[in-house]
């Protein structure tokens, strides 16, 4: 009976520990590709001389590397994924439109026009939109942490902004 108290102890960590450190490695791939972003839109600036199209090249050059990497990614994993639904289809067509093409169009062009450190700082407002977003899509609970650092990152926002 121990030993089970023991395991679940170290599941219930585990489940805590690795989204965690996913978490932290997808926000420094973020931050090194922001940074990255600033640089190679500005250098389209200077080759093209036009501003207004810097953004969108860059995001050409960009989407297709991530597509192999991806499938790469996605032809290792051992799970057979089920996207004989429609409405699977429906979100993921939903999601790249919004969030991948629209989304990562809008983040470009920032990071373009206010740089990578300021664009970063902005960023930081995520949570303020994500959590009610995934509490009305997905009725994923608010903890009272998830709050508390919902209303730190507005003072952080409020703070940058003036």
């Amino acid at each position: 009976m121990k030993k089970k108290i023991e395991h679940s102890k170290n599941n219930s960590k585990n489940s805590k520990i690795i989204p965690s450190l996913f978490a932290i490695f997808a926000s420094f791939g973020w931050a090194l590709g922001l940074v990255m972003i600033d640089y190679a839109t500005n250098e389209i600036n200077r080759i093209l001389f036009n501003e207004n199209l810097s953004s969108i090249v860059g995001n050409v050059i960009r989407f297709p590397f991530a597509l192999v990497l991806l499938s790469i990614m996605v032809k290792k994993e051992k799970t057979s994924n089920n996207l004989e639904k429609k409405s699977t289809w429906l979100w993921l067509i939903s999601a790249s439109i919004i969030g991948t093409s629209i989304g990562v169009y809008f983040f470009t062009e920032a990071a373009r026009i206010a740089g990578a450190s300021i664009m970063s700082l902005i960023a930081s407002a995520n949570p303020l939109f994500a959590l009610p977003i995934s509490y009305m899509l997905n009725k994923e609970k608010i903890s009272i942490k998830g709050f508390i650092g919902v209303i730190l990152t507005i003072i952080g926002v409020i703070l940058i902004i003036i």
